[in-house]
């Protein structure tokens, strides 16, 4: 057990420094790039708007121009929504970090338990199951088979009973 629970300690700080690394990554990369779009579109609406030459915006409608924009606007949410769902992983995982080892084989010994007594579950289930089909097989023999083989027999019977 001390073994399962360094490893659950170890695996906790692992997937905080994890996190850690991805949010950075997002935070450079992703919400640069979203900033870099929207900037990019309101200017293409922005030229359209002041009636520049399509080359320069590439937008046919007044409608496409807003549609530009709020794409680039829901692109930039979506970034900042998976911002905010990595700091509340890393809260959480930094809240985990800080926990007991008292924490971590109370956690280890329920997910044994919960393990093994779904085994044993399947394998009740298992047993009933078997017991369910030989009980079929047995019925089912015993009300075809068995009346045929035993009408000849009786037949046998009353040539043997001697009176």
């Amino acid at each position: 057990m001390r073994a399962e629970i360094s490893l659950r300690i170890k695996q906790t700080k692992l997937k905080l420094e994890l996190e850690k690394k991805k949010l950075t990554s997002l935070v450079e990369k992703n919400l640069e790039l979203a900033k870099d779009g929207l900037k990019a579109a309101n200017q293409r609406k922005k030229d359209f708007e002041d009636g520049k030459p399509l080359p320069f915006h590439k937008l046919e409608s007044p409608e496409e121009a807003v549609k530009v924009v709020e794409d680039a606007e829901k692109e930039m949410k979506g970034v900042e929504t998976e911002i905010e769902e990595n700091k509340a992983a890393i809260k959480s995982l930094k809240k985990r970090s800080g926990m007991s080892a008292k924490f971590f084989e109370d956690e280890g010994s329920q997910d044994l338990n919960q393990k093994y007594c779904f085994a044993l579950y399947v394998a009740k289930r298992r047993c009933s199951a078997i017991t369910l089909v030989a009980s079929f097989f047995l019925f089912f023999f015993s009300t075809i088979f068995i009346p045929h083989i035993i009408a000849p027999l009786a037949f046998l019977d009353s040539l043997l009973i001697v009176r």
